[in-house]
């Protein structure tokens, strides 16, 4: 918000309404609502969810904190709604946090907020159309195919099982028998990540143009961003050679 006063107003895109959607006992339509919030197609993978929220005016923020049980978070500043995460996260989690989160602050009313959160966060990221013509309409088991369909959708192989079983690809004894895999190979917390990483961008390309249009100079960039005064001198330097190079 720093960086939007040295800019002026309208630098950042208006946000949707927060606590505007009316919570349904389907979390399936909870996820679609969710998703039509934000402008979002109701099936396929949502790619580049950092990007996408930052283009809505959901502000992103990445923090480095050491503590496991601290995943993220959701609130307002003047006005603009901001999620931050857990950066030591895998990216599929970061991931599914952001779901999470984007639920309890696009609904309104009272509900089992964690319960729900996740199994709405679920269905977002893997809506049930998609969980059947992905997987099939039966499968004896979570099997080794299945990994292409967490990597198109972002999420993990926690996620995809869970979704198998709520969508009824998958049995309980299945899952329940995969459940137990997982535990042995410690994935329960430190299942591996097979996406890249996302990251936010909105607030150095903000800081960047404070810059280049001289609102601020580059120690004040520096500053806000965190980073020494020579990483951003030499890459607007690279930039701008990089432009005259091309113009010439």
């Amino acid at each position: 918000m720093t960086v939007e006063d040295f800019l002026g107003a309208n630098v950042l895109p208006e946000p949707p309404a927060i606590h505007s959607l009316e919570l349904s006992e389907n979390n399936e339509i909870n996820a679609a609502r969710l998703r039509n919030w934000l402008g979002l197609a109701e099936s396929g993978p949502v790619c580049q969810l950092v990007s996408n929220l930052e283009n809505k005016g959901i502000l992103v923020c990445l923090l480095d904190v050491q503590e496991s049980g601290f995943s993220g978070i959701n609130g307002t500043v003047e006005n603009y709604p901001y999620i931050a995460l857990n950066s030591n996260m895998t990216s599929e989690r970061q991931r599914f946090t952001l779901a999470h989160e984007l639920t309890h602050m696009a609904f309104s009313g009272e509900y089992d907020n964690e319960k729900q959160a996740n199994a709405i966060a679920g269905a977002f990221l893997f809506p049930e159309t998609d969980v059947i013509r992905e997987l099939g309409f039966r499968r004896q088991s979570i099997q080794r195919d299945m990994e292409i369909s967490a990597v198109e959708y972002g999420i993990s192989m926690q996620c995809l099982a869970y979704r198998a079983r709520e969508c009824g690809v998958i049995g309980s004894a299945a899952y329940e028998s995969y459940s137990r895999k997982i535990s042995y190979l410690g994935w329960r917390k430190n299942e591996p990540s097979r996406i890249e990483s996302e990251k936010p961008l909105l607030f150095k390309q903000l800081v960047y143009r404070a810059i280049e249009e001289e609102e601020i100079n580059i120690q004040r960039g520096a500053e806000l961003l965190q980073v020494p005064f020579n990483d951003i001198a030499r890459e607007l330097s690279d930039n701008t050679e990089a432009v005259h190079a091309v113009q010439q």
